[in-house]
């Protein structure tokens, strides 16, 4: 939801240049017809229903995203960088070194590294100001709902006059009721003359699909409400049209009927009230205005048309477009590709999540001389990995840049890179760095500029799949659901908390991502344990049945209850029985296949050995077998004909029937 809200602000802003336009040009063109100021209101409305446009050079949108979502997806906000993160596993940072302390692995080193503990308060706000956006959402549709309720029930007893004509003694103003059906209601008081021209208005309404186009005004309203200026649009638009209707009805009947039409005007008149999601009512509207514009009213010269209808035209190419971005083509290949290595080479120094570094650039401008290059663009820099079966960005960054190159023999070698400031000085720096014409862009990217960023490095990750031979949809981590927290199963705030204490290598919800590790990947898991509340971390060998780490962590205290690390087996689901001891009946538990890992059980401690939960193992059997008769060999593990756990220990030996083994070794779990 949040992603929708800021999709729905940010074409809201980018239309708000439009109305505050129309606005003027509403006030300018008070000659020329007003059906085309209608039109004008339509354009507005096809802003902001359109989620997508063509790119134009004559577009005057200064900024189609103005609230870019990576401010608000990052946990690290700054006016530069705006897309430094930091969302796997939650182990601890030396940020001046850049080492994980728990794998020794390399993590961000940034300035800007965002803290753990910390939460986005953009994000935060932007959640509440989603669940208040689509709570304001829900009153104005509860709110037309019963108005619609309300004005049904008034014309309950109508009568029918004739066509679509029906007289209703409860109502006070004439109005249309319908959209695919519309009818016209008057008074029952209604005088003959009167009738006759607000029949004759109401039937221009239908004419021109006024009964649609004011649902479908208010509609837009809805969705748009926290925006003052669409409240003010929806008054104007719905005066508009009543001003276009009066025009064609006058022009229509003649000169001569102004006078008995404004005299309908205000015997039907109404009450100003609030902003009416239905009905179209005839004397609800401007009344003064209307009548003021009938009585003046006289046919638009040609020209003022014409003048009114190119305006129209240019407001649909200059608004209806968006600002066409001059990409990277501003330079040669050779130079475009110096840039791609030198942001790649830059960022390879530093240290970041994920295994696949990849880039994108938009340039802005360049100054290039015989012997040196300058190269004005923003950078993006994102490192991809595995998290929940996607491959997603888990760390980088966007940022103004300046590329300095030498020119030897040729070839562009990378002089240095200047980087716009974070906070305060942002703003500044980039006055310094960038020239006049490109500061704009470098402060405040397009919302084509952020598509082609993204494009390049989704594409980047694409061809990392295939060289590996892996098949995943590449996303950006804020497109999809990656994890469930722990508090959606019932585990508390306290233990989550507690998790974190224990410094471990894993995510503090219910998630899996990849992990190359000298050379060998692997999959490192939080899983919640549904029969017994725990949580367990397992850290798998991927493409193997080689458990590396299993660790059990109570669901109540946070405190671990078991944790296992060295060689492992794959599993198969068994009945347990020690010292006659039944802890779980064969048919209560769930059905592994052959080749998985582990299977979740509750902890049991008996008398002659320990069962951990979440860790069992089937062994191939390593001796003879006669008849349930079971060696005592020496470092053997066995399992029972009808399949008892085999646990690990030094000597394990069986008495007693088939169907009640007994073990006397305690087992010692490890290699």
């Amino acid at each position: 939801m949040d992603a929708v809200f800021l999709k729905l602000l940010n074409m809201s802003i980018t239309a708000s240049w439009l109305v505050l336009l129309v606005i003027v040009l509403r006030f300018l063109l008070k000659k020329a017809p007003k059906s085309l100021t209608v039109l004008m209101w339509v354009l507005v409305a096809v802003r902001l229903v359109c989620p997508f446009s063509f790119e134009s050079v004559l577009s005057l949108i200064p900024n189609t995203e103005p609230v870019p979502p990576e401010i608000v997806y990052t946990q690290e906000v700054t006016p530069g960088t705006a897309e430094i993160l930091s969302h796997v596993g939650n182990n601890p940072v030396d940020y001046s070194l850049g080492i994980d302390t728990q794998t020794g692995s390399l993590v961000i080193n940034e300035m800007t590294a965002p803290d753990s503990d910390t939460v986005n308060p953009l994000l935060l706000m932007t959640t509440v100001a989603s669940i208040v956006w689509a709570a304001g959402v829900a009153a104005m549709l509860l709110y037309t709902l019963v108005s619609c309720l309300r004005v049904r029930k008034s014309v309950s007893e109508a009568a029918y006059q004739k066509d679509n004509i029906w007289l209703c003694d409860r109502i006070s103003t004439p109005f249309i009721l319908g959209v695919f059906r519309p009818k016209i209601y008057l008074p029952s008081d209604i005088n003959e003359q009167d009738a006759e021209y607000v029949i004759a208005h109401e039937k221009a309404h239908l004419r021109r699909l006024d009964h649609v186009w004011k649902p479908l005004g208010f509609a837009l309203l809805s969705v748009y409400w926290f925006n003052p200026l669409m409240w003010l649009s929806y008054v104007l638009f719905c005066r508009d049209i009543e001003l276009a209707c009066d025009e064609r009805v006058i022009k229509s009947l003649g000169q001569e009927s102004k006078k008995p039409y404004s005299n309908a005007l205000i015997n039907c008149s109404t009450p100003k009230r609030t902003v009416a999601a239905c009905p179209l009512a005839f004397g609800e509207t401007g009344v003064k205005t209307r009548i003021k514009s009938v009585l003046t009213y006289k046919k638009p010269a040609f020209w003022v048309v014409a003048v009114g209808a190119l305006l129209v035209a240019v407001l649909a190419v200059c608004f209806l477009t968006n600002p066409k971005t001059a990409g990277n083509s501003l330079v040669s290949p050779e130079l475009d590709a110096a840039v791609s290595e030198a942001i790649l080479n830059e960022n390879a120094s530093k240290s970041w999540l994920g295994e696949c570094p990849t880039e994108g650039h938009v340039i802005l401008g360049t100054d290039e001389t015989d012997t040196k290059a300058v190269v004005y663009a923003i950078e993006k820099f994102n490192s991809f990995g595995f998290y929940s079966g996607y491959f997603v960005d888990v760390g980088g960054h966007r940022v103004p840049a300046v590329l300095r190159f030498n020119k030897v023999d040729g070839k562009y070698i990378l002089d240095r890179i200047d980087y716009a400031e974070d906070g305060s000085g942002h703003t500044s720096s980039i006055k310094r760095l960038f020239p006049k014409d490109c500061q704009k862009r470098a402060l405040s990217p397009t919302e084509s500029d952020n598509a082609s960023l993204w494009k390049q490095c989704a594409g980047q990750a694409e061809k990392y799949l295939k060289k590996i031979g892996r098949q995943a949809e590449v996303k950006n981590y804020s497109e999809v659901l990656l994890s469930e927290p722990l508090g959606k199963f019932g585990i508390s705030d306290e233990v989550v908390n507690k998790t974190l204490e224990l410094k471990l290598p894993y995510n503090t919800d219910v998630s899996f991502f990849e992990s190359i590790e000298n050379g060998i990947r692997y999959v490192y898991r939080t899983s919640y344990l549904s029969h017994s509340g725990n949580i367990l971390y397992t850290k798998e060998q991927y493409g193997s049945n080689t458990l590396a780490e299993a660790i059990t962590v109570s669901g109540k205290t946070g405190e671990i209850l078991s944790r296992f690390s060295g060689c492992f087996f794959d599993a198969q689901v068994i009945s347990v029985r020690s010292d006659g001891f039944l802890v779980k009946p064969f048919d209560q538990l769930p059905e592994m296949k052959l080749g998985e890992i582990f299977v979740p059980f509750s902890s049991v401690k008996a008398s002659c050995c320990d069962v951990y939960e979440g860790l069992y193992v089937r062994i191939l059997y390593d001796g003879a077998f006669d008849g349930g008769t079971h060696p005592t060999t020496k470092n053997v593990y066995t399992v029972c004909e009808y399949g008892d756990v085999c646990y690990f220990g030094n000597t394990v030996s069986h008495t007693g029937g088939a169907d009640e083994p007994l073990y006397t070794t305690r087992a010692v779990v490890g290699g």
